[in-house]
């Protein structure tokens, strides 16, 4: 079954540091971005790329319930309009977050209730960052501290759980939801990398519960069963994959994104760095993506 994988590049764009790859089912599309170039781009069905100049460093994107996308910036959350003629996006500012010095919000992702998750990074390897809860009313909490670098946030298809990892660590936790009352249990360890080299990065789930993640630096992505097991690696054509997210009609096909920037110096082993990959046959099938609102 696993020999069957068909792993190519999906388009010809080729990213300094590609990131939140998300699938707009509304729009049979796919979104990513990419962070050192200050852009967000989207690739049709058909394979038609467009990309937009968000004017600074946007690390990802999400959808908004009421049309439109949601995306984390170095300066905050920002509701982000692509409707207009043109490549240059317009930004509203719904959350300047206070932050502890030196951390920047990071990586973000809806959940079931229409909240927005984010987490903040600091860039001195110091455990100073967290992960925040954003409500749609515009109020947000910091649901946990002691983060280095915020990455692989993803919400289960039954909404209940969240899975987040701090890559330093390599540590991964979940919180259980309950979707009655909107709270969350206290934070578990799923689990701390065991099996794994690289670093837990960008992250999503498939509709059977496994939670499936890149391996920054190991040229692989894993699959974790609801239990926090290692089940499986697939090898990738780039060492420094960034994140996956299931998209197309079917929700079977994987898409991941990569860094051009940190395989700078090793062009002849990794020609292919800083593009997005497809996996077909992967005999999975991933859940639409939560929209915040």
């Amino acid at each position: 079954m696993h020999s069957n994988i068909d792993i190519q590049p999906a388009c010809d764009v080729v990213s300094v540091t590609g990131e939140s790859p998300v699938w707009s089912s509304r729009d049979n599309a796919l979104y990513w971005v990419d962070v050192r170039s200050n852009r967000i781009f989207r690739m049709t069905a058909s394979g038609s790329v467009t990309d937009w100049d968000v004017g600074e460093r946007v690390s990802s994107v999400g959808f908004r319930r009421d049309g439109g996308l949601i995306g984390t910036f170095r300066s905050g959350i920002y509701a982000i309009d692509i409707s207009a003629c043109g490549t240059q996006a317009t930004k509203t500012l719904i959350l300047s977050p206070e932050l502890a010095a030196g951390t920047r919000p990071k990586e973000g992702k809806a959940d079931a209730s229409g909240c927005w998750w984010f987490g903040s990074t600091c860039d001195a390897n110091e455990p100073l960052g967290g992960y925040f809860r954003l409500f749609p009313d515009g109020h947000y909490v910091q649901v946990s501290d002691g983060v280095t670098m915020a990455n692989g946030l993803a919400v289960n298809a039954s909404g209940d759980k969240v899975l987040a990892a701090d890559s330093i660590t390599n540590t991964i936790w979940s919180w259980s939801v309950d979707l009655e009352s909107n709270t969350l249990s206290e934070r578990q360890v799923f689990s701390r990398g065991e099996g794994v080299t690289g670093l837990i990065d960008g992250a999503t789930f498939d509709d059977e519960g496994y939670y499936w993640c890149a391996l920054f630096g190991e040229w692989a992505i894993a699959r974790y069963s609801p239990d926090g097991q290692l089940v499986r690696k697939i090898q990738l054509p780039v060492k420094y994959p960034t994140m996956c997210a299931f998209g197309g009609e079917n929700l079977d096909t994987l898409f991941v994104t990569s860094s051009q920037f940190h395989a700078v110096n090793d062009k002849e082993h990794q020609p292919l760095a800083g593009r997005l990959f497809k996996l077909d046959g992967l005999g999975s099938r991933g859940v639409n993506e939560r929209e915040f609102g």
